[in-house]
């Protein structure tokens, strides 16, 4: 093979190689939940599983999702979705179904597997700071309902991202119920999807620098052996 042939084809390859280091990678992680369930009117929980049944309907059952975030490493959320799977006849009307954040205290009791944790902790699940909603009918049954974390839910993730649990309380508006024999939805149905920021990146002028130096100095080892030869 032509000398000059190969120093230009391994000065391209190393170009190339270094355009696809500076390309951000955006791998969307996820998170399945930890432990989820739901609380009546009258205060009675059904304890604190990992697959545990979350029905929600309006003024009688609220429900709840923690997730254990103390294992996550440092990152920067941009974007997070929670998939709810709904069984085949889980949904029996329509109406909305909003997430909202859930207190220190609830949440404590919440995930210590407490089966009353009282009236208080109901309300808490449905009240508060809004991390939003869709809409619910019949036509998901058997199918996911995906809710996007608004800026409030995202701050509080951020928040919690390393450092412990994150806890989402869940209530219906409307008619029926949804998430009904949820009991039956696996763990890995139930989940956070998370998109971070990409790791900073050289600037093009940066890895192009790189290439005409690396460039360079093949040409000079080429220069070199040409002479001796």
């Amino acid at each position: 093979m032509n000398t000059c042939t190969s120093l230009h084809r391994n000065i391209l390859t190393l170009t190339l190689a270094l355009v696809a280091m500076a390309l951000p990678l955006q791998a969307a992680l996820i998170i399945p939940v930890t432990y989820r369930g739901n609380v009546e009117s009258n205060g009675i929980g059904n304890g604190a599983y990992q697959q545990n049944n979350f029905k929600a309907e309006q003024g009688s059952y609220n429900n709840w999702f923690g997730f254990n975030l103390a294992s996550q490493g440092p990152t920067t959320i941009t974007s997070a979705k929670l998939y709810l799977h709904n069984e085949l006849d889980g949904v029996t009307g329509s109406g909305t179904f909003t997430i909202y954040d859930v207190s220190p205290a609830s949440q404590a009791t919440l995930n210590s597997g407490n089966t009353t944790p009282g009236v208080g902790v109901f309300s808490d699940l449905g009240s508060g700071t809004s991390y939003g909603s869709t809409g619910y009918s019949t036509a998901d049954n058997g199918n996911y309902m995906i809710i996007e974390l608004n800026v409030s839910g995202l701050s509080d993730l951020q928040t919690a991202w390393g450092s412990g649990f994150f806890n989402i309380g869940g209530a219906a508006t409307g008619t029926g119920y949804t998430f009904g024999y949820s009991g039956f939805v696996l763990p890995e149905q139930t989940y956070l999807e998370i998109t971070s920021a990409p790791a900073a990146v050289p600037e093009p002028g940066t890895w192009a620098a790189a290439a005409l130096l690396a460039g360079g100095a093949s040409f000079t080892r080429w220069r070199k052996r040409a002479k001796v030869s």
